[in-house]
This record gives C-alpha cells, structure tokens and sequence, in this order.
C-alpha cells in the first residue's frame, strides 16, 4: 500500500476468496483502508487509479466486463453482497 499508492494508514480485512478460477488460483484477500491523505499512484506500479461511486463501477462492469480481471469482478460483487 505504501508502495503503490504512499499510504500508511490502518488496513482492515474485508474478505478472503480461496484460489479458484476466477482467481487464477490464487488466494485473494481484499482489505479496507480509510486515510486522511489522498493516495499517490506510483505509475511503475499503477497503470490508473479513480474515484467512482457504487453505482458507476457496477454499471461499468456490467457494460464492459472484459475491462476487468474476473478476481476484480468476484470481489466487487462479494464486496457488495456482504455491505448490504
């Protein structure tokens, strides 16, 4: 976190996803961070980084899933059953 986005905040897990498919078999863990400074992409890590709402990144999803790995697809949705 500290090398991709200069962030040095608490990190709270939210979710874990054992290796499948989707994952590319890997074990995937998606974690919540909440920071009082804005993140600085470090673009030798990060290609892009944004701020969207819930509703624009389910609706971009949905319009163009190929835009997105499926582990990124699984998590969000997982992300969103379990914030309900």
């Amino acid at each position: 976190m500290g090398e991709e986005l200069g962030l040095t905040s608490e990190v709270e897990e939210v979710l874990r996803v054992a290796a499948c498919e989707a994952t590319d078999y890997e074990h995937v863990t998606l974690f919540k961070v909440v920071a009082d400074s804005q993140p600085v992409l470090n673009e030798a890590e990060l290609h892009w980084g944004g701020f969207m709402k819930r509703d624009t990144l389910s609706r971009l999803i949905e319009n163009n899933p190929r835009d997105f790995v499926p582990a990124f697809i699984l998590l969000w949705k997982e992300f969103l059953r379990r914030s309900q």
